[in-house]
């Protein structure tokens, strides 16, 4: 006795033409992924939405005093340096905001150093000469170098007192205050002097 056996094949699809059942390909699938971006394109926009509702000028967590006593810190200075900051990274973006501040005459908390307690120096500086500002954001970057660290790095919040401290001005606070005073800065240890603006 002879066993038949039969096979169930598929049926094909001749060349260039698609199924309308087919998932990949098919315009099911297409419908499918034009959704799926359409849906990424709206999360990336609400999160930058988010992101610049929650973005905050540059300058705003910098300690800037007015030199003269009975003084302030005009906010049109501030906002003018805010603007002037430009593109770049947090610490270049700091940086040109302390140097702008400075240029504009004001007494600005300035760090340089490492970024850690004890590798750092924290300053109020101001122009004795009255530098432009780029002048004065060469003279940070010059004398951050000095030091063999970089002006501008937001640093934990330290004590005004204590070993911490006392390393950095040793290290690091003592020779970038010689620095800016050579180059015609008044730089003075922060003394948690808070922003005024």
């Amino acid at each position: 006795m002879m066993k038949l056996s039969i096979r169930h094949r598929r049926p094909t699809v001749p060349a260039g033409v698609q199924r309308a059942d087919v998932g990949v390909g098919g315009r099911g699938a297409r419908d499918e992924g034009a959704r799926g971006k359409g849906v990424q394109v709206a999360y990336a926009l609400l999160f930058a939405m988010v992101m610049a509702a929650f973005a905050q000028p540059v300058g705003d967590d910098i300690p800037v005093m007015a030199r003269s006593t009975g003084t302030q810190v005009q906010a049109a200075d501030v906002s003018a340096c805010n603007a002037a900051v430009g593109s770049g990274t947090e610490v270049t973006k700091r940086r040109a905001f302390m140097a702008c501040m400075i240029a504009r005459g004001y007494r600005t908390y300035v760090t340089g150093g490492g970024s850690s307690i004890g590798s750092a120096a924290q300053l109020m500086v101001s122009s004795r000469k009255g530098q432009s500002q780029a002048t004065a954001e060469e003279d940070l970057i010059a004398c951050g170098l000095e030091v063999q660290g970089e002006v501008g790095k937001t640093l934990p919040i330290m004590f005004v007192s204590g070993a911490g401290v006392a390393g950095a001005t040793v290290r690091y606070q003592k020779p970038f205050a010689t620095c800016l005073d050579a180059r015609g800065y008044t730089a003075e240890p922060w003394a948690g002097e808070r922003v005024t603006h």
